[in-house]
């Protein structure tokens, strides 16, 4: 079967690969039979919490225990102890964090944050109504595990992260979790029922490639009314979060932030999804920013999908910055040259951190290494008193996340920020925006002792105008910061002097 298959053409290989995934289960499908098999959504959905009792067995024979625990809707947390380690991880709507046998205190960013954000979704809320939190599920293919032949549902978040499930077809059972970003893979077995639900009593963890870890089920625990509490990030700070901010307002558009006399290049690269979380779309630039005498900018284009512009556009790019510059030869400074203070803009909607300040609440507030710096890492999330008067208090009322200090400098180095609900942009006449929705700004030190933009990112689903459903992923990149001398009517910039 398999050389007649070979020596067919490319299309009808394409036609019989297209007809063997039509004959693949739905995600609903699959998802709806593993829940009827473990104890079906009523019973499911009574679950507000479990804690889970493990005997650990590690590869090289040292053994421990384990505690797993998970709230609905969507947090995590697991303590491993081994000898004389001990290493636990957790997760919030807000953050993912890790404390490994050193009692370093990391937390998550970037592809593996969001993949164990999504996991700790579908998991603390046992598959319940899946669909309000991912962008999509696929059923990708089939597979075999531990003998038995498997469905592999992919789900996809809205932020990018990409999870695969397996799922027996004939037991209808959960029989492993791979999550590439996290390098870790999850094998399920041996299930029998606790007070009505069918959990695996035995676990396989393996992570990093190399490390193994067996568990074995000794007790579960459900609706003990677990602490919101206990799945922060540890922290034994007794840090004033508003305080520290305070003074970062304070202080940071004066003294700290200061690209007005720089030159750089941004890359910007704009994602359009499908309703599958596949790219339907992406367009990418990269911008060279030139500043004029007086401190004004503007970018020129030189490349765009990551092709050179061609000989005529590239002429009339440089035409009109050699023209925006001479214009701007002597002119007044714009008010906001040589400093910059932090703020986000959403469509017709933006604020800083004074907004964040007075519309939060801050917890589980550490001390970590980020960037080979030192920082202070919060959490943050709306004020229970929180009041909104204005349509921008009503999406901060709806904004949680992450940020991270410099205690030194006292700056912003990063902060993220995620809608915990549904919200409007123009009204809805522009975009009715998904939960979930959010960005992530970050920030880099020169040498010279300034803070520039590195990084920003932003993501959007839910429905447009005349009622498009789309995902929009937007990512800008700032990098090859110098101080610029310019002269009217060259775009060139001249090599950085070396300062005093």
């Amino acid at each position: 079967m398999l050389v007649a298959l070979a020596s067919t053409s490319p299309a009808l290989a394409q036609k019989a690969s297209n007809s063997t995934r039509q004959k693949l289960p739905s995600p609903d499908k699959i998802v709806g039979d593993y829940v009827k098999a473990v104890g079906g959504k009523r019973r499911l959905a009574a679950l507000r919490d479990a804690t889970y009792q493990w005997t650990a067995q590690a590869k090289d024979n040292e053994g421990g225990t384990a505690t797993t625990r998970l709230k609905s809707p969507a947090s995590a947390r697991t303590d491993i102890k081994l000898g004389q380690r001990d290493i636990s991880t957790g997760t919030t709507a807000r953050s993912a964090w890790s404390l490994d046998g050193g009692g370093v205190v990391r937390t998550l960013t970037g592809a593996e944050s969001k993949a164990a954000r999504l996991q700790t979704t579908l998991d603390a809320a046992r598959f319940i109504d899946y669909k309000k939190h991912v962008l999509s599920a696929v059923t990708t293919g089939a597979e075999e595990v531990g003998g038995e032949r498997a469905y592999v549902v992919e789900f996809r978040s809205r932020d990018g992260a990409r999870l695969r499930y397996l799922f027996g077809a004939q037991s209808k059972l959960l029989l492993r979790v791979e999550d590439e970003a996290r390098r870790m893979r999850l094998t399920f077995g041996h299930y029998r029922a606790r007070e009505g639900v069918l959990e695996p009593h035995r676990v396989e963890l393996e992570f990093g490639g190399a490390e193994r870890l067996t568990l074995a089920l000794q007790s579960v625990k459900y609706n003990e009314n677990l602490s919101d509490a206990l799945f922060d990030a540890p922290s034994g700070e007794t840090l004033d979060a508003r305080a520290l901010l305070r003074e970062v307002i304070e202080r940071e558009p004066q003294t700290n932030v200061q690209y007005g006399d720089y030159t750089f290049t941004a890359k910007q690269t704009e994602r359009e999804l499908n309703d599958k979380g596949e790219t339907k779309k992406e367009t990418t630039y990269v911008w060279d920013i030139f500043l004029a005498p007086n401190g004004s900018g503007i970018g020129k284009l030189v490349s765009q999908n990551n092709q050179p512009l061609p000989a005529e556009r590239a002429a009339k790019e440089e035409k009109r910055v050699a023209d925006f510059l001479a214009a701007n030869e002597r002119a007044a400074p714009p008010a906001h040259k040589g400093q910059g203070g932090f703020h986000i803009q959403l469509g017709s909607y933006g604020f800083g951190l004074i907004d964040i300040l007075r519309a939060s609440e801050f917890v589980a507030p550490r001390r970590e290494r980020f960037q080979e710096r030192d920082a202070i890492v919060f959490d943050y999330r709306p004020r229970a008193d929180f009041k909104p008067k204005t349509k921008n208090d009503e999406i901060l009322a709806r904004l949680i996340g992450l940020i991270w200090i410099d205690p030194v400098d006292k700056v912003v180095m990063r902060i993220e920020a995620r809608s915990t609900d549904d919200f409007k942009v123009g009204g809805g006449l522009l975009m009715n925006v998904s939960r979930g929705a959010g960005f992530v700004f970050e920030r880099m030190r020169l040498p010279d002792g300034f803070w520039v933009p590195r990084l920003y990112q932003w993501n959007a689903n839910g429905k447009g105008m005349l009622f498009m459903k789309m995902s929009v992923y937007e990512t800008t990149e700032w990098s090859n910061y110098r101080r610029f001398k310019t002269e009217a009517g060259d775009a060139k910039i001249e090599a950085p002097k070396q300062e005093q």
